[in-house]
């Protein structure tokens, strides 16, 4: 990790220099979290966190959905990769597995043998906690993550898209540390919209969320955001609970090109959680 020398008043110089030399031996060698290309210091992730959820940008260039589309984690390939263009999943997922990094390779699967575009399920974890109308013709991700502890949890995707729109369901649990409803919505939306931005600048898409209602469905709380993409604009809604030690957070998002109609299922409302699970 790093040397914090901003907080070395109770180090004598020897432990300074070994915490210096263990950091620069970290680095060299691309151990840990050097293994990513840019980490994240954790005070400028605080820092980050504590700016208002909402990213205002310079106005974007004129861009088409297709190229936004081109940006969203539609192949779980990207998962690894922050170098590559475009929004990897592992960016969206850094607002719910806070700073964490990928501890193995994704599973991925079709969510249908059958499925095709245009034609929607209902989709159903194993342990059927929840369930949420999904394109047939996309995919559900495990990727194991290492929390705030070090441990590996498995965080969960299912992704899909139409013609005209690009929909998300992402989920997990974490350590609940010192979280509350309100902070767990503001870090993911926080975390979300930095990636997503740091990936699609280039392309001169700039998004932006607007926080909109407070949440709250069979006991987990959150809030909605109204998102602006250049040519699409959709919600995400984050919803989370404190389940013992740990919270569960659930985040949905569903991006739709600006001239498009409604024919596309209610992806947002289709989502249940059962009641006991």
């Amino acid at each position: 990790g790093w040397y914090n020398k901003t907080d070395e008043t109770n180090l004598n110089e020897v432990d300074r220099q070994i915490y210096q030399g263990s950091e620069s031996a970290a680095r060299n060698e691309r151990r840990g979290l050097w293994q990513d290309a840019s980490p994240v210091s954790p005070w400028d992730y605080r820092k980050a966190q504590l700016a208002p959820p909402v990213l205002v940008s310079t106005p974007p260039q004129p861009a088409n959905f297709n190229t936004l589309q081109a940006h969203l984690p539609s192949q779980p390939s990207s998962v690894r990769s922050r170098s590559r263009a475009g929004l990897s999943s592992e960016d969206l997922m850094g607002g719910v597995v806070r700073a964490g990094s990928v501890a193995g390779q994704p599973e991925v699967r079709q969510l249908s043998s059958n499925g095709a575009s245009g034609r929607w399920l209902r989709y159903q974890p194993a342990d059927k906690h929840f369930s949420i109308l999904a394109p047939s013709d996309g995919r559900e991700v495990r990727v194991p993550m290492l929390d705030i502890e070090g441990k590996t949890v498995d965080v969960h995707y299912v992704v899909g898209s139409t013609d005209t729109g690009f929909y998300l369901l992402l989920w997990s649990k974490e350590p609940n540390g010192n979280s509350t409803d309100a902070s767990a919505a503001a870090e993911a939306i926080g975390s979300m919209l930095n990636e997503m931005n740091r990936s699609t600048e280039k392309s001169g898409i700039f998004v932006t969320a607007t926080p909109e209602r407070n949440l709250s469905l069979t006991g987990y709380s959150g809030r909605q955001y109204a998102l602006e993409a250049g040519p699409a604009s959709g919600v995400v809604r984050i919803l989370s609970k404190r389940i013992g030690d740990e919270r569960e957070v659930f985040l949905v998002c569903a991006l739709k090109r600006l001239d498009s109609g409604t024919d596309d299922p209610d992806f947002l409302n289709s989502f249940k959680i059962t009641i006991g699970k």
